[in-house]
């Protein structure tokens, strides 16, 4: 079976270029798959966390951007924020993941999410994951509690999705703290939306 050298993605066997990124296709066996992604360091609550704090500074400007050019409103729709936010979400995530395998936000932490045989994730595991993270976030974020103990890190979606968040590379002390005020930008904005 023939995989990018780049990014992972599957090619067909009579390929000799990725079509996705153009790097050179390589021969795997799925022995080599699984030896691979056990040797990568999986991403910790806090890199995946900083991350998303990125992501969702993204996604609030670019809705923030959308609503301003358009003039739209909430209630021209008759839906709620939350709803449109989570739509927002899932729809960000979903496109990402299922070109890239990692969100801007992972990218810049060095995290990329693949299957449990380190395949790159294809639209439908994609979204399946990005569902079940919205119930991963109940009940006081219920779904990431086992990630402490469990061996590869992984929360509930990513248990149900069979995907795991693996670390490619060590992350840059200025992304660290781009990070961390988009943490300060996500809970200003969440004061202002329900204050």
């Amino acid at each position: 079976m023939k995989y990018c050298s780049s990014c992972g993605k599957k090619g067909l066997d009579e390929a000799k270029f990725c079509g996705k990124c153009g790097e050179k296709l390589v021969e795997r066996k799925k022995d080599e798959e699984i030896t691979s992604i056990k040797q990568k360091e999986y991403a910790t609550f806090f890199d995946r966390f900083l991350a998303f704090a990125i992501d969702y500074s993204i996604m609030a400007i670019l809705m923030f951007v959308i609503v301003f050019v358009t003039g739209w409103t909430w209630s021209d729709e008759g839906m709620t924020p939350t709803i449109i936010e989570w739509l927002f979400l899932i729809t960000y995530n979903v496109f990402f993941l299922s070109t890239w395998s990692k969100t801007p936000g992972k990218a810049l932490f060095n995290l990329v999410v693949l299957d449990e045989e380190g395949r790159h994730l294809t639209s439908g595991v994609a979204l399946k994951r990005q569902l079940l993270q919205i119930l991963s976030t109940f009940l006081f974020g219920i779904g990431y509690w086992n990630m402490g103990s469990d061996n590869k890190k992984q929360t509930f979606h990513d248990k149900k999705a069979q995907t795991v968040v693996i670390r490619e590379g060590p992350t840059p002390a200025w992304v660290v703290i781009l990070s961390l005020i988009c943490v300060g930008f996500v809970i200003w904005i969440y004061s202002l939306a329900y204050a």
